[in-house]
């Protein structure tokens, strides 16, 4: 910038005053950007025009600590952009190619100007659609409740407590990093939440589940819980009350899973810290959303069966 422009925006720019900003604080403008230092007061000599103001926040901090490089690399995140809009590509294809797909599957080729007499007939010439590379991240599969050739009794043991499933999901997919379930968890709900993705909600949903119903590995586990309250203690904080209610049914999932999750943790062998740290919790949610814990869920209630007597 030269001296006569320098003069120039001393005089007429504008100033942005900022005070108190913390130190270490992201703050930019437009395309510049810059870690504040302790005698940050703003910006002056803003040329006129539209501009673009922002700053980080600790909340961001918050909802973000446990996703690290390892994890980014697990999910094969480089290059993902995500959108909110599923994007798809088309298989390159023509009416022979699927006229020929249909021999090959020993089907009659038909004209494709005739109309369509089923829903599988009309499918078949509609273009071959996948996911397009890059555009969406590829969450871990969680695993089912139950080891592969379980008995009868097993299968309903593990159905009852997800430890099993929380376990191998632990030692397979994380190198036994248990604190990387939570970076997902915490990746899976910004791209929802931001990104307004609803994989994310689903992968969210499915990590909050298996978290709450394994009884035994709360035991097993106990860091990755007390810094699992953490993490949910601050997403919560982010979205509405009647978020999670199901229109249909007015019943909330969210209440139903945690109540497992406190039952889980009021166990004998829960260090003192985890059950106090899960207690406030409890009455945090209860005191900001009114949501009652002390019933049990309506699966948990006794069901009468009416017998007919013939």
């Amino acid at each position: 910038m030269d001296q006569e422009t320098a003069q120039l925006l001393f005089k007429e720019g504008a100033i942005f005053i900022l005070l108190d900003v913390p130190l270490g604080t992201e703050f930019g403008i437009d395309y510049n950007c810059w870690d504040v230092g302790p005698k940050f007061k703003g910006v002056k000599m803003i040329p006129p025009g539209v501009h673009f103001i922002y700053y980080s926040y600790k909340k961001w901090v918050s909802l973000t600590n446990h996703i690290t490089s390892d994890l980014l690399t697990l999910l094969h995140v480089e290059g993902v952009k995500i959108s909110s809009v599923t994007a798809l590509k088309s298989e390159k294809s023509d009416s022979l190619s699927r006229a020929a797909d249909r021999l090959r599957n020993s089907e009659p080729v038909r004209d494709v100007s005739q109309e369509c007499q089923s829903i599988k007939e009309a499918e078949s010439h509609l273009s071959k659609l996948q996911f397009a590379p890059h555009t969406s991240v590829q969450y871990h599969t969680v695993p089912r409740k139950y080891p592969v050739g379980a008995s009868p009794a097993d299968v309903t043991k593990y159905s009852l407590d997800s430890s099993y499933a929380l376990s191998t999901m632990i030692e397979s997919c994380y190198d036994n990093k248990e604190l990387l379930l939570l970076g997902e968890l915490q990746l899976s709900f910004v791209c929802f939440i931001i990104g307004q993705v609803y994989d994310g909600f689903e992968q969210w949903k499915k990590l909050v589940s298996v978290l709450s119903t394994a009884q035994r590995a709360v035991i097993t586990y106990q860091n990755l819980y007390m810094q699992c309250i953490k993490v949910l203690y601050f997403q919560l904080k982010e979205i509405p009350e009647d978020f999670f209610v199901d229109i249909l049914s007015q019943q909330n999932f969210l209440t139903d899973t945690l109540y497992e999750f406190f039952l889980n943790l009021n166990n004998e062998e829960v260090n003192d810290e985890l059950r106090k740290r899960g207690a406030k919790f409890k009455a945090n949610l209860t005191e900001t959303f009114k949501w009652d814990f002390s019933r049990e869920p309506d699966e948990y209630a006794p069901v009468v069966v009416e017998t007919e007597i013939i």
